[in-house]
């Protein structure tokens, strides 16, 4: 799993608890970095989480040292923060049947995501204030 603005970490920690052999976490704040490395020390999670302390926005894919791509890509970021960033490069990193999870505004989705889910490439589900818009990686 990656997990894109980590924050607490617990997307992680319960992709773990739910069979995810290891989590690539990226995290820009390194205050909140190191509580997430806590989190997952307390819990005897060390082993399974690689902890990127840096921007996942200019998260290049030879950073991860890894050939093959994630089954699941969750990202929440900090959209009261700042523009709503274009997550679609993320989806070349899924593995063939993966999943990419992004948490955005429902007041104001982004543009690719409405376009994208007209053309049935994206799958969005509001929930009050947030909404999260899924896609599926085919083949």
């Amino acid at each position: 799993m990656l997990d894109l603005f980590c924050g607490t970490g617990i997307m992680g920690i319960e992709a773990i608890s739910r069979g995810a052999a290891s989590v690539t976490a990226v995290e820009m704040s390194k205050v909140q970095a190191k509580l997430v490395q806590q989190a997952y020390s307390s819990l005897k999670l060390d082993s399974q989480v690689n902890l990127l302390v840096t921007s996942a926005l200019t998260l290049s894919k030879d950073v991860l040292c890894k050939d093959e791509g994630f089954d699941l890509i969750y990202a929440d970021p900090p959209f009261k923060d700042m523009e709503y960033p274009d997550l679609r490069p993320f989806w070349e990193w899924l593995n063939p049947g993966g999943v990419a999870v992004f948490e955005a505004p429902t007041k104001n989705l982004p543009a690719w995501a409405k376009e994208a889910e007209a053309n049935d490439l994206l799958q969005i589900r509001k929930y009050g204030e947030s909404s999260l818009l899924i896609y599926r990686q085919t083949c």
